[in-house]
């Protein structure tokens, strides 16, 4: 792994145990500011405005990259979340995990920037990995059972959340939603599995 990749810095088989448990799992210091830097550099993305989607209900502004295509040290953290996860994961016989292919950005505005409760598409299997990169807001994440756990977010965080077949077939994404940045703005980058392949989009 070359020098300039960050190492994540993850308890693996603690979050295959809250991934089977809750169907997330939160890494609060997964990355450092200076990762979460790397990680934002722009590399002349296209910026569109995400309108809502069926019930769900958004305001950010988003970018998206074919995971092939982005830059050397997002594939490298990707890569590097999958393979510590897949350890941990076979120790319980589950199903290797499905590897990112797709990449995308969001920026949140201050005070309106928002995401209201919902599950990631069928489309995404695999996990759904968000790291946040600049700015915090209150994030919501709610447990198979119901239980709904909130935290502030910062700089360097990431949740996993599971998607749609794994481990288990008829496993499903839990609901989760983000509330407006309450100062500055909240940059996150989101890496999924897309069983169709990359930019096969989905059906809400």
């Amino acid at each position: 792994m070359l020098a300039s990749v960050p190492v994540l810095d993850i308890d693996y088989d603690q979050a295959v145990s809250d991934l089977a448990a809750s169907g997330w799992a939160r890494s609060p210091h997964a990355l450092a500011a200076s990762a979460a830097d790397l990680l934002a550099e722009d590399n002349g993305r296209t910026w569109t405005v995400a309108g809502d989607e069926g019930v769900v209900r958004q305001h950010v502004i988003g970018s998206y990259t074919p995971y092939a295509e982005a830059l050397p040290v997002v594939r490298a953290v990707g890569d590097q979340l999958i393979a510590g996860l897949s350890a941990a994961a076979r120790k319980r016989a589950w199903p290797l995990l499905p590897a990112f292919n797709e990449a995308t950005w969001g920026r949140y505005p201050a005070g309106t920037g928002h995401i209201t409760a919902h599950r990631d598409p069928s489309a995404y299997g695999g996990i759904i990995a968000v790291f946040t990169l600049a700015g915090g807001a209150t994030f919501r994440a709610w447990s198979a059972e119901g239980q709904v756990t909130e935290w502030q977010t910062a700089p360097g965080q990431l949740v996993v959340l599971r998607g749609v077949g794994w481990p288990e077939p008829d496993s499903h994404c839990p609901l989760h939603e983000a509330d407006p940045p309450v100062e500055g703005e909240r940059r996150i980058m989101t890496l999924r599995h897309n069983l169709g392949g990359a930019g096969a989009g989905y059906t809400v």
